[in-house]
């Protein structure tokens, strides 16, 4: 276990946050491919859970945890359906398009679909396929 002494400016802001119980820090190493080494990460959380109740076992699997939810849902609105690149920020053009992305990688989740580019690639290729998909009659 590692203790970490806390500054006043810091012991004040976790006073800010009544329901917090612990603060812990994550390190990891990431392969970045495209470069060929290593990155060391260092990430902070603060959690509501007591030491008794999540364990740094427990912490490590929550954090983790986030990260699937991370992966598989803003992950591929952001950048597999390109929501982050888009333009339109406002009014409900914009809830318009975040709801179709929803539709689409709910339904792509539905198919069982694990490579969402790839399926999206297929599909463009394939627009008769992409209203079966939709429930929508090609005819």
């Amino acid at each position: 276990m590692v203790t970490v002494s806390l500054s006043d400016e810091s012991v004040q802001v976790l006073q800010e946050w009544p329901h917090a119980r612990q603060v812990f820090v994550v390190r990891r190493r990431v392969w970045r491919p495209r470069k060929q080494d290593w990155r060391e990460e260092v990430a902070f959380g603060i959690d509501s859970l007591d030491r008794e109740r999540a364990g740094p076992a427990e912490l490590l699997r929550l954090n983790r945890g986030h990260w699937q939810i991370e992966n598989r849902s803003r992950w591929v609105r952001g950048v597999t359906l390109r929501e982050d690149a888009g333009l339109v920020r406002t009014g409900k053009s914009a809830q318009t398009l975040a709801l179709c992305r929803t539709v689409v990688r709910s339904r792509l989740r539905l198919e069982r679909v694990t490579n969402v580019a790839q399926e999206l690639r297929r599909l463009a290729a394939s627009p008769l396929e992409s209203l079966r998909l939709l429930g929508i009659p090609d005819n």
